[in-house]
């Protein structure tokens, strides 16, 4: 698809890092102003090194996040 020209190493505590940051600011893009999510707070996505996990009480919920985190991912 895609050449990579840049990147970290592997094992490097930067790339996890890099990763929450980027994460964060689309997630923060894909939910915005909408209502997903479970509990008082919200909780829309579990992120941990290079991994994340959705929230949301149905299924519907669940593919609109996949869908929108898509979306804002690929415009950034």
């Amino acid at each position: 698809m895609f050449d990579i020209l840049t990147g970290v190493r592997q094992g490097c505590i930067l790339s996890p890092f890099l990763f929450l940051i980027v994460i964060d600011f689309i997630m923060r893009k894909t939910t915005h102003g909408q209502d997903y999510g479970m509990g008082r707070g919200k909780l829309a996505d579990l992120d941990f090194a290079d991994d994340i996990a959705f929230t949301g009480n149905t299924r519907d919920t669940l593919q609109d996040i996949t869908t929108g985190l898509q979306n804002n991912g690929m415009n950034v």
